[in-house]
């Protein structure tokens, strides 16, 4: 399997059921490894364009299954895509040559060598809803192995506060980027949680979520990825596995707290309890609002046009449906 027929299955079979208003891919849209030269030798790391375009072709028909599902305009998806260690291998700064994602990804305007941060504005019932993305790849971008580590400069930084403090304009921020808080250097002193942390006596907080990619399964250690809250619990911040085997996350804002679930290709149904959340990750102002909640909320989505009911045991008191 290729990432390619694993986005391929994606587009086709997932998109136009769940039909989201926000699609995110958090870095390694492409592979970018060439086979060993001998038996002793690793994997070289290149940028193929053909990679490149398959991606851009995918995103192309994505663009073109949501459009034929839309209600209207006003629910446009968006596809937010930023760059991993495979998309900088061997590149040696956003604005040069080598650098594809500038020429085949959906942001590819969004971004340059001075401008590391890619904001988009969502419309949604809830209200408007903010996107963050982070370039953090290192530049000049190193080869296999070496680049495995993220990089946020100072002028980013400083900019990515500024903005965090309009966050009292939307209803909720979430950010996103490729490699997870613990593997990204920060200025000295500094960091996710310190930031949330100064800016948070504002409602609603500052960025709900650090969405991040990277670490893929860890080998099979973690196959549905790292979640984590930072020791003020402020904010979620969740490395998702990768969809290279089939992997991804589901996403929905209720009433202010983010849930998500982690999903499977070719699995069905997908859940998300959006009330209760997931205990063992609970999102920020869910502990209050499930001890006042009479309720429990969910998004099924079956595969297949409709639910025809659904079942819900609590506790194992017996069922409702």
């Amino acid at each position: 399997v290729t990432p390619e027929d694993s986005l391929g299955r994606f587009v086709e079979d997932v998109l136009p059921k769940v039909r989201p208003r926000v699609v995110i891919v958090s870095g390694d849209l492409v592979n970018a490894k060439r086979e060993p030269a001998g038996p002793f030798m690793g994997k070289a790391s290149v940028q193929f364009v053909e990679e490149w375009e398959a991606y851009r072709g995918l995103v192309d028909r994505a663009q073109a299954v949501a459009r034929a599902r839309r209600e209207s305009e006003r629910f446009r998806m968006q596809w937010l895509d930023v760059r991993g260690n495979h998309d900088c291998f061997g590149v040696r700064d956003f604005n040069s040559s080598g650098n594809l994602f500038a020429r085949y990804a959906e942001r590819r305007g969004a971004f340059s060598s001075e401008q590391r941060l890619d904001e988009v504005a969502v419309d949604t019932a809830q209200g408007v809803l903010r996107f963050i993305g982070i370039d953090e790849c290192p530049q000049p971008g190193l080869h296999r192995p070496v680049n495995f580590f993220g990089r946020i400069e100072r002028e980013t930084f400083d900019t990515l506060r500024s903005r965090l403090e309009t966050s009292d304009q939307y209803a909720a921020t979430v950010l996103f980027g490729h490699y997870p808080a613990s593997l990204t250097s920060l200025p000295p002193r500094q960091s996710l949680s310190k930031l949330h942390a100064s800016i948070s006596a504002q409602s609603p907080p500052p960025f709900l979520a650090y969405l991040s990619g990277h670490l893929h399964t860890m080998m099979g250690l973690s196959p549905t990825g790292l979640r984590a809250l930072p020791h003020s619990g402020a904010f979620l911040d969740l490395q998702a596995p990768d969809l290279w085997h089939g992997n991804f996350r589901v996403f929905a804002l209720d009433g202010g707290v983010l849930a998500f679930g982690t999903a499977r290709l070719g699995r069905w149904p997908i859940v998300v309890v959006t009330n209760p959340v997931d205990a063992t990750t609970p999102a920020p102002g869910s502990a209050g609002r499930a001890r006042r909640s009479a309720r429990v909320r969910m998004l099924v989505f079956t595969g297949t046009e409709g639910v025809p009911r659904v079942e819900v045991e609590v506790g194992g008191r017996g069922r409702r449906e």
